[in-house]
This record gives C-alpha cells, sequence and structure tokens, in this order.
C-alpha cells in the first residue's frame, strides 16, 4: 500500500468510531506530532473516511496540520472489511501489555523527562495498576521463567511499597518522589521541577 499525502479538508471522521478520545489524549497526540512529525499514516477509504487514526487526525488540527500522510483504500472495499479494518486495528493494539521493568531500566538512562504521554498521572497508574498474576502473565504469551520471576518480584515490591504510602504532602509528587525545584538543567538550560523515579531513580523533568 502506498502512502500518499491529503488535504485535511478532504478527509472526516469515521460515522462510528470504535474508540473514544478524550481530550487530554488528543493534546498528547498534537504534542507527538510537533516532536517527532506523522510517522504513523491514518487509513482511509476512497472517499476519505478515516478508518484508523481519527484520533490522529484530531491532533493534527489541533496541531494547525493542513495535510496528512494517509494509505487510502481501494474504493471496491465492502463495509464488512472496513468493520473488521476497524474493530481489528483497535483491539490487537489493546492485547499488548506495558514491560514495567524495562521502562523503569530506559528512563535510569534518561537526563531529561519530556515525553508526549507521559505525564504525573501516567506513571502513577504505570507504577500502581501493574497485574502480574499468572492469568495475565500467560496471556502476555511465551514468557521465559527469569523473566515471570523478575516481573513478579517488581510487583512484590510495589505490594510491600505501595504508592498510596509513599506519598506525603502537597510538595510531593503524584508518584511518589519528593518534587524539587531546579533553576538549570541540561548544559544550563532553565527547567522547571524534577521528581526522582521512585523505581528507577532517574531524573524526570516536569
Amino acid at each position: 500500500m502506498n502512502i500518499i499525502t491529503k488535504n485535511l479538508s478532504e478527509l472526516r471522521p469515521v460515522a462510528r468510531n470504535v474508540r473514544k478520545h478524550p481530550q487530554a489524549q488528543i493534546n498528547e497526540l498534537a504534542k507527538s506530532y510537533k516532536m517527532f512529525g506523522q510517522y504513523r499514516p491514518l487509513v482511509v477509504t476512497a472517499d476519505g473516511e478515516i478508518l484508523v487514526g481519527n484520533g490522529l487526525y484530531e491532533a493534527l488540527k489541533v496541531a494547525g496540520a493542513e495535510t496528512a500522510e494517509v494509505i487510502q483504500l481501494p474504493d471496491n472495499i465492502s463495509d464488512a472489511y472496513k468493520n473488521k479494518l476497524m474493530l481489528a486495528d483497535n483491539r490487537l493494539y489493546t492485547m499488548g501489555a506495558d514491560d514495567v521493568n524495562n521502562i523503569d531500566a530506559i528512563l535510569a538512562e534518561m537526563q531529561e523527562f519530556d515525553i508526549p504521554g507521559f505525564d504525573s498521572a501516567t506513571l502513577e497508574q504505570l507504577y500502581t495498576n501493574i497485574k502480574t498474576d499468572e492469568e495475565v502473565i500467560k496471556g502476555m504469551g511465551n514468557v521465559p521463567a527469569d523473566k515471570i520471576e523478575q516481573i513478579k518480584k517488581t510487583e512484590a515490591d510495589r505490594a510491600e511499597n505501595p504508592l498510596t504510602e509513599r506519598v506525603k504532602g502537597k510538595n510531593e509528587s503524584s508518584y511518589g518522589s519528593t518534587v524539587e525545584n531546579a533553576t538549570e538543567g541540561l548544559n544550563g538550560a532553565s527547567v522547571g521541577k524534577y521528581v526522582n523515579c521512585p523505581h528507577c531513580g532517574a531524573k524526570i523533568w516536569l
């Protein structure tokens, strides 16, 4: 399938979108577009109906874009095909799971933190709502035994030191580390505040 450029004015959201996109997500997608550009094309019908990427379409408008990269499907596809594509695209994405151990490791290597989709609320959810019982691990596929033990250990550590017990006072972050004021960042750049990740120790600039 070839990727082509279409004016946003030529496109329209699908009539029955199977995924809801809150404004907070739209704003983060717009932030991502400004930071990285459009690295994932929309999938549209020949007459401009968006089957995949409705949230990104809204974000492109918020970001002030006038065009979008799209994959345009043939004009003879059936309604059944379109519906299957929408349902599959949304469902297959939700079948994945965050590898929190690897996320921790990557955060520990970073010297600054400005990533679309990550904020204090997201990190709180990431670090407190992880389910790693046998059924969830089984659903993740063929996971090596040592990896399962690592996941279980991470879960046990968090159970012994829950986030709600780490948060003390309004001057602390919502995910458990004291927020500190900072006047200089990398190369003397002025920054606002940062926290230290409670699991990996990464300095996270807010």
